[in-house]
Parts: C-alpha cells; structure tokens; sequence
C-alpha cells in the first residue's frame, strides 16, 4: 500500500500538472479546525487535517464532479462523519467518528440504498483523495474520452505512459505524462478495462487514439461545459490548461472559442446553443 507521504506527493504533483498551483488562503487555519473539532466534539484525524489545511477552500480540482465539504459544512450523521457528497446528493462519503483516532482511516460510502448502509469505498483516506482529484482531473481536460478497452490496447498503453499509481485488488491505475492523464479500471467484462482519459491539447489526443486504435469509438469530447464530439478539425483553446471552471459559475471567463465549437459539423453543444455560442465568443473576443 502506497504511504500518505506518496499519495500526497502525487495529489500535489496532479495538481501542480494541471491546475493553478496551491497557494497561501487556499488552505484552512488551525483556528477553522479547531471550531470544527469543538462544534462536532471530535479530533480530525492527521489525514484529513493535512488536506483541509493547505487546500480545503479549493473548490476546482475537487468540486468540479463531487463535493468535499467545507470545514463549517461537516456533520455527522449514524456515527459516520461526513465530509463529501455526490455532484446529484445521492451518494455520500464519510469516516467513522470511531476511526478518526487513525492517521489514516478508512473512507465509508453510502447511497441509502444499499445493505448495510455504510460500506468500505477506500481505505485509507489519501487514497480516497488521489482518486477524487484523478477524477476531477480526468473529466475536465480540453480533450476527453470514457469507454472500455481491451486488455491488449490497455497493455499499449501502459507501455507508453509514464504509471503514476497503481493499486490493487481493485486494479486501479493512473497514466500519464504532461499533457496527458489516463485512469484504468478492471471492467466487470473479463479481459477489459474501463478507462477515462484527459488531454490538454488535441494532439495529445490524436496520440493516444493512435495507441487504441482509432476505430475507438466511445466518449470522446473537446471541452467540458461547451463539448462536441472530437473530429479532425477540433483545435486547442487557449490556454493549454484546465479549462472547465468551477460548477457554481460555468461562465467564468469563458476564453475565446476555436471554430469547431460554432460549426454544425462539431456536433450539438451539451448547454448551449449556437448562438449562445457565437454571443459568448464575441462578448470575450
């Protein structure tokens, strides 16, 4: 099991990668963490401490898909206290109040459904946190794809990206270079893999559709709030980094639109429509 030193070390190094660096008031104080611990008459385990303090007012690289609570907005709820929601409300994640005594407890999912109603999503905690921000990371590229591979096409790719984490049994990895990030899953098929993947420009996209195969026909999106269907004419937004903003204002400086994104032939806009398009284009031109 990878230690809460290297999965930090990754978390930061993803961040680093593709989001605005951490710095100074993107972090809670020792004094919002002691309000918490006194309101919910608890002491927050080591792990959870070392992400709220320098990072727990972040909201892009963790609050884009699902929720991490802020320090005021933690409750407990069935002896379980909870910290991150689902982007619908309908699955929660939290720690056992009994087990924040550890370094690194145990993260508990619940989707109110299910018998018994807490069951094991991640242990330990740094875990749960490197596949929050791979995840956030992997649906908020310029370029980006979702689907199922082969065990052959997914070998390819493991030979030709860097492995930035791997886990076990559940099989998770995480591939990538600098403009790249891949997350590989075994799939409930035999053999396959289900996969996601993130690029920032389109021909780290071409490249990995070049190892899979072009004839690769699942998921492939250009952009995130203004998405289309990748094809040959799609072209880079400036700048080359994330480019979906917080989900609370998706117009944050929405940048100027490449072409394909006002052409018929991009595909429909997932939000808007051409012409809301083109007006938002002339309005940051």
């Amino acid at each position: 099991m990878p230690n809460r030193k290297t999965q930090w070390g990754l978390i930061q190094h993803i961040i680093n990668t593709w989001w605005p660096p951490l710095k100074g008031g993107d972090g809670a104080f020792e004094a919002d963490i002691s309000a918490t611990e006194e309101r919910l008459n608890l002491t927050l385990s080591p792990a959870l401490r070392e992400w709220y303090l320098p990072a727990g007012h972040r909201q892009d690289f963790i609050g884009n898909n699902d929720h991490l609570l802020a320090l005021e907005d933690l409750k407990i709820y069935d002896d379980v206290l909870i910290f991150c929601f689902e982007n619908q409300g309908v699955v929660a994640w939290g720690v056992r109040v009994e087990d924040l005594e550890l370094d690194d407890p145990p993260v508990l999912v619940t989707d109110h459904d299910t018998e018994p109603p807490w069951h094991k999503s991640h242990d330990p905690f740094s875990e749960f946190m490197v596949y929050m921000v791979a995840l956030a990371t992997l649906i908020s590229g310029q370029f980006s794809g979702s689907g199922s591979l082969g065990s052959k096409a997914a070998n390819r790719l493991e030979q030709e990206y860097e492995q930035l984490y791997a886990r076990t049994p559940s099989g998770y990895k995480l591939l990538g270079d600098s403009d790249t990030l891949i997350g590989l899953t075994n799939s409930e098929i035999a053999g396959n893999f289900d996969i996601q993947v993130a690029t920032r420009t389109r021909a780290a996209m071409e490249h990995f559709l070049d190892i899979v195969g072009r004839h690769w026909t699942e998921i492939s999106h250009h952009a995130q709030y203004w998405a289309h269907d990748f094809y040959d004419g799609c072209s880079d937004v400036p700048p080359r980094v994330i480019i979906q903003p917080p989900m609370t204002d998706p117009l944050v400086k929405p940048g100027v639109f490449p072409p394909c994104h006002l052409s018929s032939r991009g595909g429909k806009s997932s939000g808007y429509s051409w012409e809301q398009l083109a007006a938002l284009n002339k309005a940051s031109s």
